[in-house]
C-alpha cells in the first residue's frame, strides 16, 4: 500500500519547517510531495534541507505561480503515474493539522474520498475573523443548496483512494485556481462515495488568505455555471 501526502507551497518559509516536523512526528508510512510555485522566500531551501535526511520527501518546482488548483491536479497526476494507492492533499499553513491524517486513513475503507470538514463540529473555525467566517459559511450554503454537495466543497484537506477512482474523472476538471475545489467536489460527488469527517481548522499561520478577488469571481462564476448545468 503506497501513500502520498501532497502539499502545494508558495512562500511558506514561516511555517514549512514546523509542518514537515509535525508530519514526520505522525510516523506515517508515506511519501511527502511538495509542489512549489517558485517561492522566493527560502521555502525550497528548507524542503531541500530535509531531503538530505528523509528520502521520502520529494519536491516538484514550477517556474511561476500557477494556482493552487493546478498544484492539486499535478499531485493527482503524480499519484497515478507513480502507482500510489492513496493520496492525501493538505495546505502548508497548519489550517490542516497533520494529526487528522491517521483518522482519515482509518476511515477510508468503503469510500473513495474522505474530506476534512469545518461544518460538522461547533466552533471549528472559532478563531477566524468574521469576514472569513462569513465567506466560508456562505460558500457551504451555496454549494449545498445550488449544487447539492452535502460536504465541505471548498476544503482542500482530502484523502483520495486514488486506485479506486477512474483517472478520467479528473480530466474533466478545468479549474486551476481555488475554484478547483468546488468543481472537483461537484464532479466527484456524482460518481464516487465521499465521507466528511469533523476537524478543527484554526487561523492560518499567515493570517492573510492567498485567495484574491479574481479567485473569488471565478469561483462564483463556476458555481453559477454548474448550477445551470445541474438543472438542465
Amino acid at each position: 500500500m503506497k501513500t502520498l501526502i501532497a502539499v502545494p507551497t508558495y512562500n511558506e518559509f514561516g511555517n514549512i519547517k514546523l509542518l514537515i516536523q509535525e508530519i514526520i512526528k505522525q510516523k506515517l508510512n508515506a511519501d511527502i510531495l511538495f509542489i512549489d510555485d517558485s517561492s522566493n522566500d527560502g521555502t525550497q531551501k528548507v524542503i531541500k534541507s530535509f531531503q538530505k535526511n528523509f528520502l521520502n520527501i520529494k519536491l516538484i518546482t514550477r517556474d511561476k505561480k500557477m494556482g493552487v488548483g493546478s498544484a492539486h491536479l499535478k499531485a493527482i497526476e503524480y499519484a497515478y503515474s507513480q502507482k500510489y494507492n492513496t493520496l492525501i492533499t493538505m495546505d502548508a499553513d497548519f489550517t490542516h493539522n497533520p494529526k487528522y491524517i491517521a483518522e482519515m486513513m482509518n476511515q477510508k475503507d468503503g469510500y473513495e474520498m474522505i474530506i476534512g470538514s469545518r461544518h460538522l463540529k461547533k466552533n471549528s473555525i472559532k478563531s477566524w475573523p468574521l469576514f472569513r467566517k462569513s465567506l466560508t459559511y456562505l460558500a457551504f450554503f451555496v454549494t449545498k443548496n445550488l449544487l447539492k454537495i452535502n460536504f465541505d466543497a471548498t476544503s482542500g484537506f482530502r484523502l483520495y483512494n486514488i486506485d479506486r477512482i477512474e483517472k478520467k474523472l479528473f480530466s474533466n476538471i478545468k479549474s486551476y485556481s481555488y475554484s478547483f475545489f468546488v468543481e472537483s467536489s461537484y464532479i466527484l460527488n456524482l460518481k464516487i462515495k465521499i465521507k466528511a469527517i469533523p476537524i478543527d481548522m484554526p487561523i492560518r499561520f499567515a493570517e492573510k488568505s492567498k485567495m484574491n478577488l479574481r479567485d473569488m469571481s471565478s469561483t462564483i462564476f463556476l458555481i453559477i455555471k454548474l448550477f445551470f448545468k445541474r438543472i438542465t
